[in-house]
């Protein structure tokens, strides 16, 4: 049940590592099999080539009022070329489950724009929220068995701690200090609580700040503090 795409004569000289094949990739591949007359070293005569399909191809954005810190930090990464993030705002219509949604404000939480939201979740969409507290947002979780608790107001700001530094979400820092993240400084939150959420940092007593829930075909992280500087100085560090 093979199909060949290509068929070209080659010549290879000492030293040679690149071969181009101009080819269209059939949409439903998943993989391509590349190989040469066999030879008296047949394990070089056959490669496999695995189609990685990222798993979401857009960032989409809630709109909020006021200062947009996440957009801007988003749009500085322009300067990573091939790997920038161009955000677009959530549309009006169906989300396309291949995105990233990012949902801030309580509006997503109340109809008609909450049908929007579940239809996406449902459908596996990846989910980003900032707890906000608002009636509707805390009902919405709720009914995904996640409670959010405000936090009391402290003499001192929150430092997070327990960063799990084996999650993808912190691959930028891989293999270097997490000191960035600790320094940085919450006045505002939510405990965050649920059965199936996995904490990915954790408050100053313990409780999570950060978690994740992926299952049943569902994909949320939840930051339990909002986005903007009234809840912490984030927005105004590097790591940001």
């Amino acid at each position: 049940g093979d199909q060949v795409l290509l068929e070209k004569m080659i010549s290879l000289h000492a030293g040679d590592n690149r071969v181009e094949l101009p080819f269209v990739w059939p949409t439903n591949a998943t993989g391509l099999r590349v190989s040469l007359n066999a030879d008296f070293l047949p394990a070089d005569d056959a490669a496999w080539i695995v189609a990685e399909k990222p798993a979401a191809t857009t960032v989409l954005l809630d709109k909020i009022a006021g200062e947009d810190f996440l957009a801007q930090a988003f749009n500085a990464t322009e300067k990573l070329g091939n790997g920038a993030l161009k955000p677009g705002s959530l549309p009006d219509a169906v989300w396309p489950p291949e995105s990233v949604a990012i949902v801030r404000g309580a509006e997503m939480f109340r109809p008609p724009r909450v049908q929007q939201l579940d239809h996406f979740f449902d459908a596996g969409g990846p989910l980003w929220i900032f707890a906000n507290g608002s009636p509707a947002q805390t009902a919405w979780l709720k009914k995904h068995d996640i409670q959010l608790t405000p936090r009391r107001a402290a003499d001192a700001p929150w430092h997070l701690r327990d960063w799990d530094p084996a999650h993808p979400a912190l691959a930028a820092f891989a293999g270097q200090s997490l000191l960035p993240l600790l320094d940085v400084e919450f006045y505002q939150g939510f405990d965050l609580a649920g059965d199936q959420l996995a904490p990915l940092a954790d408050w100053p007593d313990g409780r999570p700040a950060i978690a994740e829930w992926n299952g049943g075909g569902h994909r949320l992280l939840l930051a339990g503090f909002s986005a903007g500087r009234a809840a912490m100085n984030w927005p105004a560090q590097p790591s940001f």
